[in-house]
This record gives structure tokens, sequence and C-alpha cells, in this order.
């Protein structure tokens, strides 16, 4: 039998690796799926990314990051194609391409949906307005305001322009089709030309402050007028089109060189917010805890696709990505799945909250350490036009600060050679190295032979793996296959109060939707926590 102080022992030299029982089960609408822990590792500054395989009524393979928002080095930042509405480029080439210098992206996945003239929603690109859908589109969207809280529900967009000129006007919308008796601000964002036709008045004008600001007013400078329909917008700048007749006089009122200011307003829901970034979805799928009723809302959310969804929990601080595999592609692994499952997995992880992203051969998980997880059903990454992207500031720190191993616990064959992969993180917490070099290896004897990097696991039981590099330590469970769970059942006191550890082997008074070691007495058990 083994020992208490044992038993305490193994907890403390583990806690910090072990992340998750290997299989535990998710209630999906009524209907019950073993869930195996395949992969659970951190990518990032309060970012773990988790795989598992359901087993159920069919398989499915679910990859999925949970990102804590009070984390000081974590942002969320958006990207729309080749910084434009109507690119398309692959998730990971969105990153290059933005070549943003002061900002890590390290993980993401794709998101609103997209037709020829852009993303169909709402778009904000650091603090830059891209696009702003018509309330009549019904379209929703996610937004993040400057305080780090996500916001999801449909927003209604209203612009001031004022000249003293023209006095006050109403801009009825950005970077989308001029209708009929339509007043719509075009961007370079937008193209090189509006493409409107028919009758009308256009104005172009050049930045004076920089690209239109989702919060605050927004200064430019008229430089040409008189067209009244298919104006070239200028580089850096912009177009007021209208052809209502009631906004005409207005615009014919501008001359060159007059200062036009324009100040947006977001409502949703009820309430006035401001901006920093923000992306189109469809349908709400997860409202206060609830799967919403949304087969009707497009033709193939009953079906089993691939889908891509974004969450967060009650307390607005745990932001969930999610994606699901599925189609031919992965036959036998994934089936995919329609939006009430996809709401049920958003639910199962901790969301009350959460939104349909674009899927099918769409959807893609991103993490710039670790390459794409997914395997996306198109048989190679599809162009898309716009990711939503956990980031970190770049500080150009390469220095490995902590280390833990890639295996969240090991499971091995008797007398199978274990060969572990080392990550190291610099000291915000980001996965700086997939494979670090120059660690050595401890371990009780009971377990197996080391020889260099690699242990002979010769035992049954649970044993605790260490790796050295200089100061930093890590430790893993390693369970030959025959083993126990490496705790004698009756040192167990059921009426002993519960504990739980998070990953560094920190107390947690009450552990929300996350992976955790729990203690009941001599009991050491892995937990995955979701709610």
């Amino acid at each position: 039998m083994r020992t208490v102080g044992y038993i305490l022992s193994f907890l403390a030299a583990f806690a910090a690796s072990v992340a998750a029982e290997a299989s535990t089960v998710w209630t999906l609408q009524g209907v019950e799926y073993k869930v195996d822990t395949l992969k659970h590792v951190a990518v990032g500054p309060g970012t773990t990314l988790t795989v598992v395989d359901l087993s159920g009524p069919v398989k499915q393979r679910v990859f999925y990051t949970i990102t804590d928002l009070t984390d000081p080095n974590v942002e969320i930042k958006t990207i729309c194609g080749k910084d434009d509405l109507k690119s398309n480029i692959t998730v990971p080439d969105m990153v290059t391409y933005h070549a943003d210098t002061e900002n890590v992206y390290f993980a993401g996945v794709n998101s609103d949906l997209f037709s020829s003239g852009g993303p169909i929603g709402s778009t904000i690109v650091g603090g830059e307005l891209y696009k702003t859908a018509k309330f009549s589109t019904g379209w929703y969207a996610i937004g993040v305001t400057p305080e780090k809280r996500l916001v999801i529900g449909q927003p209604y967009t209203t612009y001031r322009m004022y000249s003293e000129k023209s006095g006050q006007m109403s801009i009825k919308g950005l970077n989308t089709p001029r209708e009929s008796n339509d007043f719509i601000l075009y961007s370079s964002r937008f193209g090189a030309t509006t493409g409107t036709t028919g009758s009308g008045v256009e104005v172009s004008a050049v930045q004076v402050d920089g690209g239109l600001k989702s919060i605050g007013t927004t200064k430019m400078r008229v430089s040409a007028k008189g067209a009244s329909s298919g104006s070239t917008i200028p580089k850096n700048g912009f177009v007021l089109s209208a052809n209502a007749s009631w906004y005409l006089s207005g615009l014919q009122s501008l001359t060159v060189g007059d200062i036009v200011e324009v100040t947006p307003t977001f409502t949703v829901n009820g309430d006035e917010y401001q901006f920093v970034e923000m992306s189109g979805g469809a349908p709400i799928i997860l409202s206060k805890g609830v799967i919403q009723n949304t087969d009707g809302y497009l033709d193939h959310l009953k079906l089993r696709r691939p889908r891509t969804a974004i969450g967060y929990d009650t307390t607005g601080t745990k932001m969930v990505l999610l994606v699901v595999d599925g189609d031919a592609l992965n036959k036998g692994v994934s089936a995919g799945c329609g939006s009430k499952d996809l709401a049920a997995m958003m639910l199962a992880v901790g969301c009350s909250e959460a939104l349909n992203f674009d899927g099918g051969g769409s959807s893609t998980m991103y993490t710039s350490a670790l390459g794409v997880q997914n395997v996306p059903s198109d048989g190679g990454l599809r162009k898309v036009r716009n990711g939503w992207f956990v980031t970190t500031p770049n500080r150009g720190d390469k220095v490995v600060a902590s280390i833990r191993f890639a295996d969240y616990v090991k499971k091995v064959e008797k007398d199978e050679v274990y060969t572990p992969v080392i990550y190291g993180y610099n000291e915000a917490g980001l996965l700086v190295d997939a494979n670090v070099k120059g660690f050595t290896l401890s371990c009780p004897p009971e377990l197996g032979e080391i020889d260099g990097t690699s242990v002979k696991c010769n035992a049954t039981g649970t044993y605790a793996l260490t790796a050295t590099l200089g100061s930093l330590t890590a430790t893993v469970a390693v369970q030959p296959a025959s083993g126990d769970s490496g705790v004698d059942n009756a040192l167990v006191d059921d009426d002993a109060p519960v504990e739980y550890f998070n990953m560094q082997g920190m107390k947690v008074e009450n552990p929300q939707c996350g992976i955790y070691i729990m203690r009941r007495g001599t009991k050491v058990e892995k937990r995955v926590v979701n709610r």
C-alpha cells in the first residue's frame, strides 16, 4: 500500500503538468459522449489549447482554446483579408501578411461568413471601422470593448456627419451597397471604386487623422466632387455617396478643402458600447446558457458539417474558440455537427453565450507555435475573409523562463520507450520553443530506466517523470497501460473536503472552466471542470 506521504508528495511533484482526466463525459442535448483528451497545452499567456475525441452515436474531434481575458498580457485582435474587405487569404497567412510587429498572434480561428462583397457582418480591425452591416440584414456580431469585454448581439450603428457648410447629416452605412434613398460612406478598405450606379452625388475625401475610427470622431478633407456614382475611392481615403433627395443639397454644398467629421455610435441589445474589434457571425447559438433553436436560420445548420464558434462564460472573463472537424476528409474520425450540438459543446466547455462563425472547409484552428491543429475539410487551408486572434505584445522575448511537457499525461505500454517533447515558455507565458533541447530526466526507479532523454517504462502504476533544464523543472504523470490510478482507494476519506489545484500547483477556491488536480483527503485525481 502506498503511504499518505507518497501521495501528497506525488501531488506536489506533478500538479503543474497533469491537466485532465484521460476521459470524462459530455452530455450534448441529452446524449452522452465519452470524452478522451488527446492534448491539453498552454500556447500563450492565459490560454490553453485542448483537443478531445467524443465517442457516442457518432465520433467527433473537437479543438478549443480557453483564454483568461484578465491576463494583462492578452489582447484580442481581428484581421480582415489583406487588410481590406475583398481579398481572401488563409488564417495563417493573415498573420504573415498583416505584418504587425507589435503583437504576436499566437492563437486564432476563421470568423465571419463572407460573400463577394466581403464579410457579411460588421467588421472592426484595430479600432478602424471596415464595414457596418445594415440592421435590416438581421446579422449578428461579436465585439471587444477597450476593457476587453466581449459583447454578442446585433449591432445597430449610426453615423453623425458634420461640416460647417452641410451641417449635420446621418450616414446610413459603411462599405455596403448603395440602395434607393440611401447615404453610404465608402473607404479604401472597400476597393478601388464605390461600384454604385444611377443618379446621386458622390464627394471624395482624403484622410486627415487616419482611417475611420470606431471610437470618437474621424476628420476627412474634401478632395473632389461632382460624380453621381462609380467614383474612384482615393488611396487611404473616402467617398460620401448619397441618392436620397434630402441628402443631396448637403453634399452639393461641400467644396474642395472642406473638413468633414464622422462619428459612429454602436447600440447592442439596447445599450451603447465602444468597440475596438468586431467580427460578424450568425446565428447566436447559446444565450444565457440556453441552446437556441437555430435549425432554420441558415440552410445548412441542421447538417453535420465542420463548425467554428466563439463564446464566453457568465463572468465574461473566459473566452472560448472552438472548431469541430467533419466532412468526408475526416470520415471515421469526426462526423461534424449541427448548430445545436455546436451550442451544446460550447456549453460543455463553460460558455453561457456563443456565436456561430463560418464553418465547412473554412473552419481553422490556428496556433503560431504548433501550426494549424484541425484537418480542414477542403484537404488544405481555405482562403477566407477574416480571422479572430488571441495576441500578446511582441517584446522580442525568446528566453525560456519555464518548461512543460507537451503531454498533459502520458499513457504508455509496459516496456515502451518514452521520449518526451518539452515546450519552453517566455516570461509572459508565450510558447516560444516547441522542442526544447538540453534537458535531463529523472524519475522513481520503479518507473523504469532513463537513457539520456528517454525512459523505458517497465512498471505498473502512476509515476512522476521530471525534466530539468538548468533551474527549470517540469513534471508529467506517466501511466503504463496496465497501471492503476496511482492511488490506493483504501486511503480515501469520502467525508474529507475537496480541494482543487491549478496547473501551477496553486490552490483554487472556485474552479471554473478548466482542468485541475482534485484532492479529497488523501485521494488525488485529475479532473475537468466545465462550468
